[in-house]
């Protein structure tokens, strides 16, 4: 009898043992979920893979990968389990061994083929070429292929159909992808140099280093790009539409002539990026202070809606990056303009190239006010050389030079013509070279006078700064143009007018703001 209790005793003490130990294992999985975790979830006998996004009692939250948000669902432990559990890792060699190909001939291929042509790239990578053979995947057709932590090193890949892929940690240095497709790929790699230009990549998972990357002409759609590194990458004339490039770090890159439509660009760095011509409209910008530091900012614009380049713009003002403001102002009233043009009739066209003039071509619309001054020195000397050949040539038209003098309380007024002075003739060449040199400088002295009180003479109250520079001279006179050189003067003072107002309001204020 006692025997019999001691072996149920026994038996019901290890049940008890048994169960704890379910329990603690059960508790012990449950505490080691995290928000974040990769895991896979069981679903009516299949695992798939997904995400923990938070513990909900004592189940826990899950996003399915590569499904939409309203498949999230809460889960018991059990339902649960690791991508490294054994047998996860048997699943995976099961699906990876059944799994099939076709090259780009179109012949069927089974995972050994494939495992075969890897092998012997690696043997080829050793070797430096002397051995093996370098794998030519090209127009292959790799769906659902699993490449984790493949060693495609200088692989020719051109036009592979890389849908659903699998490419976490593999390495694609100076691998040539161009043209490839990447639908709902998972393209977490080491990529310097990589070659993806002309490359179809929508709905995947894109990361990892791939610094100086070919992406050119590349289109990418609603892929997620999260602190993906790409430094001096070029993605030149790519098409972004939508997707998500938090924390993306594009220093160095290019990204001239690339069309941007919506996605979230928060905190993308694009420190030293080429923008030039860029058309930039994401639903989020980037930081603040890294586009600062981009190049050819005056150069980027947008296709139809402005709301993005000027939040971009009202964010650096705010910041203090005043040179950075004015370049997107720039930017903005450019296309503008250029919309005006664009959209046709008589009236727009006029207003097209009177901005052109006035505003363009003067101060960059604020980004340049000391253009305007530069003007003014360009049109001094232009207009000195014009009065010049008045001065030169007879005619009507010509500079005086005026003297006011009292002789005997009577007020006696005189003007010459200014000509140049006649040289006379000698036999010593030199002699006559520098003679006739010292005329032709004291005509083109007195132009250049000229024009400069020109320019200088606003005539608005007692400011006229012609007036005193005109007093600067030893001698009291006054020049005094007459028929086509009077009509040159004004238009020099009416321009020169306008040039310095638009300088100093431009140069002390964002009037195109």
């Amino acid at each position: 009898m006692n025997f019999r209790k001691t072996v149920i005793f026994i038996f019901a003490a290890a049940l008890c043992l048994h169960c704890f130990g379910v329990f603690a294992a059960a508790e012990s999985k449950k505490a080691a979920w995290k928000s974040g975790d990769a895991v896979e979830v069981e679903e009516k006998g299949k695992w798939y893979k997904a995400e923990i996004i938070a513990a909900d009692g004592g189940n826990f939250k899950i996003h399915y990968t590569g499904y939409a948000d309203n498949f999230d669902e809460s889960v018991v432990p059990s339902r649960i389990r690791s991508l490294d559990s054994p047998e996860s890792k048997a699943d995976a060699q099961k699906v990876a061994e059944a799994w099939t190909w076709t090259d780009g001939a179109g012949n069927a291929k089974t995972f050994k083929d494939f495992q075969e042509i890897i092998q012997k790239h690696a043997q080829w990578l050793a070797s430096g070429g002397k051995e093996g053979v370098r794998a030519d995947l090209t127009n292959a057709d790799l769906t659902s292929a699993d490449l984790k932590a493949v060693n495609l090193n200088e692989a020719v890949m051109s036009g592979v159909n890389l849908t659903k892929a699998d490419m976490s940690a593999a390495t694609l240095k100076s691998a040539d992808l161009s043209g490839a497709q990447l639908f709902e790929t998972t393209f977490l790699v080491l990529a310097e140099n990589v070659n993806l230009s002309n490359a179809t990549i929508m709905n995947s998972k894109v990361g990892g280093i791939l610094k100086k990357a070919n992406l050119s002409k590349t289109k990418l759609y609603d892929s997620d790009l999260t602190s993906a590194v790409l430094t001096e990458a070029d993605l030149s004339e790519a098409l972004i539409s939508g997707g998500n490039f938090t924390n993306v770090y594009l220093a160095r890159a290019n990204l001239s002539n690339t069309i941007v439509f919506d996605g979230d660009w928060t905190d993308a760095n694009l420190r030293l990026t080429n923008v030039r011509g860029l058309r930039f409209e994401p639903s989020k910008n980037p930081d603040t202070r890294a586009v600062s530091g981009a190049t050819n900012l005056e150069f980027i614009t947008y296709a139809n809606s402005p709301d993005a380049v000027t939040l971009l713009r009202n964010s650096l003002r705010e910041s203090g990056f005043d040179d950075a403001q004015r370049k997107i102002t720039y930017a903005l009233k450019v296309r503008q303009n250029e919309l005006r043009r664009e959209n046709g009739g008589v009236f727009k066209l006029l207003y097209y190239y009177l901005n052109l003039v006035f505003f363009d071509w003067t101060v960059r619309y604020g980004m340049q006010p000391e253009r305007a001054l530069v003007i003014i020195i360009y049109l001094w000397l232009i207009f000195a050389v014009i009065y010049d050949l008045f001065i030169h040539f007879p005619g009507r038209s010509g500079i005086f030079l005026v003297k006011n003098r009292v002789r005997k309380n009577i007020g006696l007024t005189s003007a010459i013509r200014v000509r140049p002075r006649a040289v006379p003739q000698t036999k010593n060449k030199l002699k006559y070279a520098w003679l006739r040199l010292l005329s032709e400088w004291r005509v083109f002295r007195i132009s250049l006078f000229f024009s400069a009180t020109s320019a200088l003479h606003l005539g608005y109250g007692g400011l006229d700064f012609g007036e005193w520079l005109r007093m600067l001279t030893k001698r009291e006179y006054e020049l005094k143009p007459k028929h086509w050189s009077r009509s040159i003067s004004g238009l020099q003072s009416l321009t020169s007018l306008y040039l310095l107002a638009i300088w100093v309001l431009t140069e002390f204020g964002n009037p195109f703001d």
